[in-house]
């Protein structure tokens, strides 16, 4: 729900703003904006299965699965994630406004190119990379590491683990390159601890808020 929400959300900014641009231009511009915005938005479209579909996909080295969790960001809190979406957010409407522009004027020249629907459909998969913020991910934990998509990280590269103190149902993985955070559901938060303390190192805390705070 989440997710559609802040897709449908973006989709109304969207029209906001193109709709008064649309309307003051030529016909012939009007044609070109509508060619270029489409192939965007199949861009991406496209962009976000391809990334979804890829993230549904277990490894085969990853070994035997023990559980499906999700990812929780870089472990930063609501305020921090809407203010990283709102920076992006407004990036990328800027970028779309700019390049919106540029078809528009030079639309002489985009009428009959192959370029204008290659451009569209290009940006619109690097669009995709943001809209892909809102959309839940899997984390498997499995016998021989944890996945994330086609990423497998083997148990051996994770140093220790420990609930996150500020929020109880969030799993912080400690590695070499990065940590890793997971939403735990409150249900399955001791079998997930058991089954990470047998593989690594779980570090208790002595003052934690208790799941779901």
């Amino acid at each position: 729900m989440r997710t559609l929400l802040a897709v449908t959300a973006v989709v109304a900014v969207l029209a906001a703003i193109a709709g008064p641009f649309y309307r003051r231009q030529t016909p012939e511009a009007q044609y070109v904006l509508l060619i270029y915005w489409a192939c965007a938005a199949i861009g991406a479209s496209l962009g976000m299965f391809i990334t979804w579909r890829s993230s549904w996909k277990l490894p085969e080295k990853a070994g035997t699965l023990t559980c499906v969790l999700w990812i929780h960001g870089r472990g930063f809190g609501v305020r921090s994630r809407l203010v990283t979406a709102a920076f992006f957010l407004f990036f990328w409407l800027g970028f779309l406004a700019f390049q919106s522009y540029a078809v528009a004027i030079d639309h002489a020249s985009m009428m009959r190119s192959w370029f204008l629907v290659i451009k569209g459909l290009a940006h619109g998969m690097m669009m995709s990379g943001f809209l892909m913020i809102f959309v839940p991910r899997p984390f498997y934990l499995c016998e021989n590491g944890v996945a994330m998509g086609p990423v497998v990280i083997p148990w051996s590269y994770i140093r220790s683990a420990e609930w996150k103190a500020t929020n109880g149902s969030v799993l912080r993985l400690h590695r070499f390159d990065g940590d890793l955070f997971v939403r735990v559901p409150d249900h399955l938060r001791d079998g997930v601890q058991k089954l990470v303390a047998e593989r690594t190192r779980f570090v208790e805390i002595a003052t934690q808020l208790t799941p779901g705070q």
